[in-house]
């Protein structure tokens, strides 16, 4: 997982590693997710391998959350390769269903990141940074793009802030269900 946080110089090994496992999974599972933002990049490629069960991406989430609240702008809190809506960020196409702004100091939030690895949660630096980083942005609504950042989101702010992987673990809970009461489960949305 370390090496996702540059996919530019990692992409080859990140990839056959996480093809491996989703292989894995994949046969054991009806759905299924990778639970982080950056290595869901290969989310094309991961669905293009036609496993068995489903994948459910981070993009398609976000991308039904984004139309079920008819939200027109967000703020996008993640890695630099992320935030950066370059080649190596998984949300990158995300820019042609929604407005995205990001942080003007996008080296600052990388930085944050990488001290909630390094520190832990509970560093007392932590939530006085990243409450910072959010009082700063524009937008009302602020996608948290970084398995990281849910762990110390817990600050005042006016703002809403949306944790993907929980958008991700309520769509795999809604399958479950769909699936157990024998109803049709959600199309796939990429």
């Amino acid at each position: 997982m370390g090496l996702s946080m540059d996919l530019q110089e990692n992409e080859e090994i990140v990839w056959h590693s996480l093809k491996q496992t989703i292989a894995a999974i994949a046969v054991q599972a009806d759905a299924y997710a990778v639970a982080c933002n950056t290595l869901n990049l290969f989310a094309p490629r991961i669905i293009s391998l036609g496993l068995p069960g489903e994948f459910v991406s981070f993009q398609s989430a976000l991308s039904a959350w984004v139309a079920c609240n008819r939200v027109d702008s967000i703020a996008l809190l993640g890695a630099a390769p992320v935030t950066s809506l370059g080649p190596w960020s998984a949300y990158r196409s995300l820019q042609e269903i929604v407005a995205i702004e990001t942080p003007a100091d996008t080296a600052e939030l990388h930085n944050l990141i990488l001290d909630v690895k390094r520190l832990g949660s509970r560093d007392p630096s932590l939530r006085p940074r990243l409450r910072t980083l959010v009082d700063r942005l524009t937008s009302d609504h602020v996608i948290l793009a970084c398995t990281e950042l849910p762990l110390i989101s817990d600050i005042e702010t006016n703002k809403m802030l949306i944790d993907v992987t929980d958008l991700v673990a309520r769509e795999l809970v809604d399958r479950s269900l769909a699936g157990r009461q024998g109803m049709p489960r959600p199309g796939l949305q990429t």
